[in-house]
């Protein structure tokens, strides 16, 4: 999946009766399965049945796409959403989510493209799950004009995402990101704080605007947005490790080492945790040192210089996770929203 996690969604086939050379009703099962081997399984075979109606084979070709993108072959990926355009050229997510594929491959003017015949034919399709909402496909154009540098019509799209679905909270995070990049934090918080207002448990709405908080050093309020992210996204180790940096600020590094702790537990990998994590420990031991000798305490190490790494990515969830359209839990602010839809009979 992916660099874009893909969002998979499960419903019911409606399989009927069939003759025993079409797909059974078990490779239809197959194909709408969350497991990608099992999926591609199934979808091949209902895909390559010419007994299935166009459109089903299409969205079996949509299916594995999708399944194909959770494994990381980006080209078969394109080459299934190509196929099911062929067969339904006016399948909007099939656009949509072709060129969410070509935006992870950095080949945004393709991007570009997609997602502009996918508004041509719908900009706010709706998926086959009931309940399960839609795709605002203005706001994944806005992700592909951003990614190429063009904040311009990125921060266009998003508003059109905006004005057609005021009370989408993925929209109104995004074009708070935009924002945040053309370096207008204010209109970076709004946006933020929409987001959440919309809906409470969107964890990565509460970072991005900790982040800003924090760049504008009001760290009581950092911190509470943190906090809010670990408590909504107990995995996710920027957060802990944002937090740390208030507890130095803030002269704590006991905070901090704990903080630091749980995101190497989290995180093992990234190297900047550890050096912060040392910086924490030099504060602590100084500390100690000064109140032992009675000296002046030497300046903490996180009000010293120290070119210590600032995070400010906006990035949630890692990319093997794959959470579903019609729950809250969000995929990253720069991954587009897909959505599955299994074959299904008419």
């Amino acid at each position: 999946m992916r660099f874009l996690p893909s969002i998979v969604v499960t419903c019911m086939l409606m399989a009927a009766s069939a003759p025993a050379s079409a797909a059974s009703r078990q490779n239809h099962n197959d194909c709408n399965a969350a497991d990608p081997d099992r999926n591609i399984a199934g979808c091949t075979i209902v895909a390559q049945d010419t007994h299935e109606s166009p459109r089903t084979r299409a969205n079996a070709y949509v299916a594995r796409g999708l399944a194909w993108s959770d494994k990381g072959d980006l080209e078969r990926a394109v080459a299934d959403f190509t196929d099911a355009i062929r067969l339904n050229p006016k399948d909007a997510l099939a656009y949509n989510n072709r060129g969410l594929v070509w935006n992870q491959k950095g080949e945004h003017t393709r991007a570009i493209a997609d997602l502009s015949a996918a508004i041509e034919i719908d900009p706010l399709p709706r998926s086959d799950l009931a309940g399960s909402g839609h795709v605002n496909i203005y706001a994944n154009r806005g992700l592909a004009w951003q990614a190429a540098g063009d904040l311009a019509h990125a921060l266009a799209d998003f508003d059109q995402a905006v004005e057609l679905d005021p009370r989408d909270a993925d929209a109104l995070n995004r074009r708070g990101a935009a924002y945040q990049a053309k370096g207008e934090p204010d209109r970076a918080v709004a946006d933020f704080t929409s987001a959440i207002a919309v809906d409470p448990s969107y964890a990565n709405a509460y970072f991005n605007r900790g982040l800003i908080r924090q760049d504008k050093a009001e760290l009581d309020t950092a911190m509470a947005d943190f906090s809010d992210t670990i408590r909504l996204a107990p995995e996710f180790a920027n957060a802990y490790y944002g937090r740390a940096q208030i507890y130095m600020a803030k002269q704590d590094p006991d905070g901090a080492i704990a903080d630091l702790g749980v995101a190497i537990r989290l995180a093992p990998d990234r190297p900047y945790i550890y050096y912060l994590r040392g910086a924490a420990w030099y504060d602590r031991y100084m500390r100690a040192s000064a109140m032992t000798t009675g000296r002046e305490r030497l300046p903490s190490a996180s009000s010293r210089p120290s070119g210590r790494p600032a995070i400010r990515s906006s990035v949630l969830w890692p990319s093997s996770a794959a959470p579903p359209c019609a729950t809250n839990f969000r995929a990253p602010s720069w991954a587009g929203r897909w959505c599955r839809r299994p074959p299904s009979r008419p």
